[in-house]
């Protein structure tokens, strides 16, 4: 844009910074996050990451690593959206082929309430074609998180955009599930490929359904992932480490 129109935002940038500047300490909850903010100028040194800890409550169980069902179970939940990959999501299953398609369940939760009609009708009609894959669900009361969760065997985020410090990913581990997610962001530094979960490539549903497609076809996948997940931080961990600062 020329240089002109800029003039107003540079302006702002540089009185929000004046007062950040009067500011001891920053608490990031993601590396990410904390170097996008470093990368904007303000100084590393008072620069601090700290995880969002998760409720007591969520903490895994022992359900049998053994049950096929969980293999090829997934589920998405919270915002629906573009932005958030939803319709994504859809597209990747509807590439599989008929044979995985039928070997797999996909449930969808969470609300479509902030995005447009336009959105809504399209996620309705492909979410429509797909039923005998996927079924949808609306929102979901914070009490019902672990049993939605627990299940499945794989929680998936497609987001198109970065993400801080997505909560869905702790969630996902503070149950015991490995995560299929985008491989940008803050989703890419919670989730280590090969280890607690697989990435694919951000904005691509042939790689998503590519990702998907060799789950189901490595059957012992699930049980290795599942055992490079570790326990997220609770509250009470975050709160303790923050009252240290």
């Amino acid at each position: 844009p020329p240089r002109s129109t800029l003039f107003p935002y540079t302006t702002l940038f540089r009185s929000i910074k004046s007062f950040l500047a009067l500011v001891d300490c920053f608490v990031c909850p993601s590396a990410f996050l904390r170097d996008r903010y470093i990368d904007w100028g303000l100084p590393q040194e008072k620069m601090l990451v700290l995880e969002n800890g998760q409720p007591l409550g969520l903490e895994s169980t022992g359900e049998a690593p053994a049950d096929e069902r969980l293999k090829v179970s997934f589920v998405a939940l919270g915002q629906l959206s573009r932005l958030k990959g939803t319709l994504l999501l859809l597209d990747a299953i509807g590439m599989l082929p008929p044979r995985i398609r039928r070997q797999i369940t996909l449930e969808i939760h969470g609300s479509s309430r902030y995005e447009s009609d336009q959105f809504r009708s399209d996620y309705e009609r492909v979410a429509r074609a797909l039923q005998k894959t996927v079924r949808t669900f609306g929102l979901y009361r914070r009490e019902e998180l672990s049993g939605i969760i627990r299940r499945h065997g794989w929680v998936i985020q497609p987001s198109l955009w970065w993400e801080n410090s997505p909560l869905v990913i702790q969630e996902a581990f503070a149950c015991g599930r490995p995560v299929i997610c985008s491989n940008i962001g803050g989703m890419a530094e919670k989730v280590t490929h090969g280890v607690n979960g697989l990435h694919f490539r951000v904005g691509s549903p042939g790689d998503l359904a590519a990702t998907i497609e060799r789950v189901v076809s490595e059957p012992t996948l699930w049980a290795q992932l599942r055992r490079g997940v570790q326990r997220p931080p609770t509250i009470t961990d975050t709160v303790e480490q923050l009252l240290a600062v």
